[in-house]
């Protein structure tokens, strides 16, 4: 019996040690800014502070000198719930379909104290436009994905969601030149002249995030989307820009990048032209920016809720 007692407190305790996140990471302060630009984007920023339970001699004493990773999650919320992530934006959604950005850290040895800027697009916001109430909710991961802090949340800020469309953007073909910027095969492959042509992708960016990755077309110098299959909807605050970049793709080392290109949409009126582009490397490319559909959930804001809910 005594065996059994104490098997089952051992069970108790590894239990209730899973369920309560081990407070490694703590949250100074934190501050929301509610309209900004960033990187050509109208954006919000979270600006915050953590620092981890180590001093500088634990990082010194630790068995291997590598980094130690963190990510903190920055999510967003009204007085009616978390923001939920725009469609077309894949790189600020959970599996929920929950706005939330992951701020990655890494401490080294002499650091053990971080101060960060998020900055997150509005177009990326599931608001209708309107007058709310918001703030940020933060909280901390290791490694591991297991929560080392509490969850941490600003106080609220007056925030107006500003007009956004829905637009598509198409990308009919792209043709490169023959050599690299030094003058060489994009790909060096001395046997086979075939493998040594470029595997070319396009990456669009918003805001300083890639939100869209094409798919690659291997050992060409163009690529081509000939049946749309490549059209990506997605949405932006107008007078926004966006950036496209252009890679030749590399699988055991970083890509290398042909070129890039902006697209102003205060002067691009989405109207659905072909627009033809120069630019670095890229002899030629051939897009169109047009308005779409908007299918979107309407939420409420404050300028649309009842009198006695205020």
């Amino acid at each position: 019996m005594r065996r059994l007692l104490h098997v089952l407190l051992i069970l108790f305790i590894a239990a209730h040690a899973d369920a309560q996140p081990v407070q490694v990471a703590k949250f100074l302060n934190m501050a929301v800014i509610p309209k900004i630009n960033h990187d050509g984007a109208t954006s919000m920023q979270v600006k915050y502070a953590i620092t981890f339970k180590y001093s500088r001699d634990d990082f010194y004493r630790a068995k291997d000198s590598s980094a130690k990773r963190y990510r903190v999650d920055v999510r967003l919320e009204t007085e009616h719930g978390l923001v939920l992530a725009q469609d077309g934006y894949e790189g600020y959604v959970d599996s929920a379909n929950t706005l939330a950005f992951a701020d990655e850290l890494l401490l080294y040895r002499d650091r053990y104290y971080a101060g960060q800027n998020v900055s997150i697009p509005l177009a990326a916001l599931r608001l209708d436009t309107g007058k709310y109430k918001i703030r940020a909710v933060l909280r901390c991961y290791d490694q591991d994905h297991m929560a080392v802090s509490e969850e941490f949340r600003s106080e609220y800020v007056d925030f107006r969601m500003p007009p956004h469309q829905a637009v598509k953007l198409m990308v009919g073909d792209i043709s490169v030149m023959h050599t690299d910027p030094s003058g060489e095969p994009w790909d060096y492959y001395p046997f086979n002249i075939r493998k040594a042509l470029p595997d070319i992708f396009w990456l669009l960016s918003y805001g300083g995030t890639t939100i869209h990755t094409s798919e690659t077309q291997w050992d060409s110098y163009e690529w081509r989307d000939s049946m749309g299959c490549g059209d990506y909807l997605f949405y932006i605050v107008k007078g926004d820009v966006l950036r496209l970049r252009v890679f030749d793709r590399d699988i055991y080392s970083p890509s290398d990048f042909i070129g890039a290109t902006e697209i102003d949409t205060k002067t691009n009126c989405c109207n659905g032209k072909l627009q033809n582009r120069k630019f670095d490397r890229v002899l030629n490319m051939t897009y169109a920016l047009s308005d779409s559909v908007d299918h979107r959930v309407s939420y409420p804001s404050i300028d649309t809720m009842p009198v006695q809910q205020r």
